[in-house]
């Protein structure tokens, strides 16, 4: 979530141009998705399963993600909001119910072993994504890669398969 308020925050103050209020205003907005998300992961798990209720919230519902980039000032910054809503919504409903579901089917002297081997998937999870983030990057002829959150601070994205990198345009 951090890395989608640095996001969130380059966005509006730089690339739209509001002001540190509104940008401020449009974070804490995005921020009552994870009381949506909390009211409805229960209901959403009786109803599909937890299986189900789990891909939809975390796989199904990131599509939503795509309408930040469209965020534009007025009544464009509800796009944005909507976007992050739902997001925020799914990553805390999925999780509430993965949690549920681990706490009913995991005996409790193995409780530790298992929320450890989860964590350690889940965290060991994101240098690859950023890996990858970083290679569509570069396939959409972005041959940087954010280090900070703001273009001055840039790195040179490393090729994952040996190759050198391309030239800058």
């Amino acid at each position: 979530m951090v890395d989608l308020s640095v996001g969130i925050q380059r966005r509006g103050a730089v690339d739209v141009g509001i002001g540190a209020g509104e940008t401020g205003l449009t974070i804490a907005t995005t921020g009552l998705g994870g009381i949506v998300g909390a009211m409805v992961a229960r209901p959403m798990a009786a109803r599909l399963g937890s299986a189900r209720a789990v891909l939809l919230d975390k796989a199904g519902l990131a599509p939503t993600g795509l309408l930040i980039p469209l965020t534009d000032r007025g009544a464009g910054l509800a796009l944005f909001v909507l976007g992050g809503v739902v997001i925020i919504a799914g990553v805390v409903a999925g999780n509430v119910v993965f949690s549920g579901f681990i706490q009913t089917y995991v005996p409790g002297e193995l409780m530790g072993r298992v929320t450890s081997s989860v964590q350690l998937v889940n965290f060991g999870a994101m240098p690859l994504g950023g890996v990858l983030a970083g290679r569509t990057g570069r396939c959409v002829h972005r041959p940087h890669g954010v280090v900070g959150d703001d273009d001055r601070v840039c790195a040179e994205w490393p090729d994952p398969i040996g190759q050198p990198p391309a030239p800058p345009a």
